[in-house]
């Protein structure tokens, strides 16, 4: 099933879920008709609509928010999602992980994710993370 999501219900969408759109040579984009600079959805953003897969939620509520950042450390710590890229103070790339105001300002964020409860979400890290060590450990482990 196709991945399908809205940010129209995002609080100032355009400052949290949009930024400007780059060239290959790192000018912002255009549109040749109106001059308009373009947008794209931010890393975190992108990050977000992809991680409600991992963490079974179906998007990001006033109600909701605190567990969907509990999910999201979780998963974070034990390997099982990502977080955003971004350069370090020596020009390195570093996977940050998302923080909670970050989160907070995607309230309104919608998708058609399957949803988890706390108990299955749970269990699914879980064997993620077993799974991961096996692949790389000599002696199989057991749940």
């Amino acid at each position: 099933m196709a991945l399908h999501w809205s940010i129209e219900d995002v609080e100032d969408y355009d400052a949290h879920c949009r930024v400007p759109a780059y060239d290959d040579d790192g000018n912002i984009k255009t549109c040749p008709e109106t001059g308009e600079e373009l947008t794209t959805l931010s890393p975190i953003t992108q990050t977000l609509i992809w991680a409600t897969m991992t963490l079974g939620m179906r998007g990001i509520t006033k109600k909701n928010v605190d567990d969907v950042y509990k999910r999201y450390r979780l998963a974070h710590a034990l390997g099982c999602i990502g977080g955003i890229m971004e350069r370090n103070a020596s020009g390195k790339w570093d996977d940050r992980r998302l923080t909670y105001n970050e989160i907070r300002n995607h309230i309104g964020l919608q998708t058609n994710a399957a949803p988890l409860t706390w108990s299955a979400f749970h269990k699914r890290m879980t064997e993620r993370f077993y799974e991961d060590v096996e692949n790389y450990s000599i002696a199989p482990m057991k749940l």
